[in-house]
């Protein structure tokens, strides 16, 4: 029976010195609108746009439910400040951080929690200030509208991504770094899961891929680009924008230039942690200090 891999990331600073400044030109090329939208910043700027836009119109709807049933309502000024607290909310808690595989499901409980907890906040700072009016009619309306809206844009977001990632658009291209079955496997399973975002171009190991073929005639999936001295140059040639680390017959110590590379030329990192068979879905990574 197969079994699911999951794979940690590796976040990192492009470095400021001299060698990030030396990149060739083909790696300052213009890049296009495609490039841009999925990978920073521009990708928070439209996920944070998206709820900013959602959000106002939420609470213009919520305002005008508001006077139109309330006998006397706050001022605007202060329900305009709803949708700055729920933006401010959702980055406190990372919720805009960019992950693979992110489900409509999965954001409905981080945007539920931030509209009440900006709601909470807001009906506390017009109690601070004693605004006038019916307060908590006017923010429950608001809160209802803004939730409704932010969810829906957010339902409608995802369809368009996905639907985006299915004609092969909006992909980033990765390297896949690893020899044998595991590294065969996540390649398949990047290949026929275009929702999660990623497209291998190809595998970069000590030797040529080798494992996880059915038989000696089968050629890999992918092309290999080389080993991993080569990591700078491939990056350059290939223009990938991330980097996965499977089980590899080079040794770690040598992987640790590759993953610093990469992070010098603003990749993102995944790894394949070694007992992945056993690791489920509520890991938690610790930090005890430098070993």
């Amino acid at each position: 029976m197969a079994t699911g891999v999951r794979v940690t990331t590796l976040q990192g600073r492009k470095s400021s010195t001299s060698s990030a400044s030396s990149a060739p030109d083909a790696r300052r090329r213009r890049r296009t609108l495609d490039e841009l939208a999925r990978t920073d910043p521009l990708s928070t700027i439209i996920t944070v746009t998206i709820d900013v836009l959602a959000g106002s119109a939420g609470v213009a709807l919520g305002a005008w439910w508001g006077f139109s049933t309330e006998p006397t309502s706050p001022p605007v000024w202060l329900c305009a400040l709803y949708t700055p607290l729920i933006v401010a909310t959702l980055a406190f808690r990372k919720v805009y951080a960019r992950k693979l595989n992110r489900r409509f499901l999965d954001e409905i409980g981080p945007v539920l929690a931030a509209t009440a907890l900006a709601a909470i906040l807001l009906l506390s700072l017009m109690e601070f200030v004693n605004a006038p009016g019916h307060i908590g009619g006017m923010i429950t309306k608001i809160w209802v509208c803004v939730l409704v809206l932010m969810l829906l844009f957010r339902l409608l977001r995802a369809v368009y991504q996905r639907g985006l990632r299915r004609r092969n658009l909006l992909l980033s291209p990765v390297i896949v770094v690893g020899n044998g079955r595991v590294a065969s496997q996540i390649v398949e399973r990047l290949r026929t899961s275009p929702q999660l975002g990623l497209s291998v171009i190809g595998m970069m190991d000590a030797e040529p891929p080798w494992a996880g073929l059915d038989s000696e005639s089968d050629t890999s999936p992918v092309p290999y680009l080389g080993t991993p001295d080569d990591v700078d140059r491939i990056i350059r040639d290939t223009r990938a924008e991330g980097i996965v680390i499977a089980f590899s017959l080079t040794q770690d110590q040598l992987l640790t230039p590759v993953i610093r590379i990469a992070h010098r030329h603003g990749l993102r990192v995944w790894v394949v942690p070694r007992m992945f068979d056993s690791v489920g879905e509520n890991i938690r990574v610790e930090h005890v200090g430098g070993l």
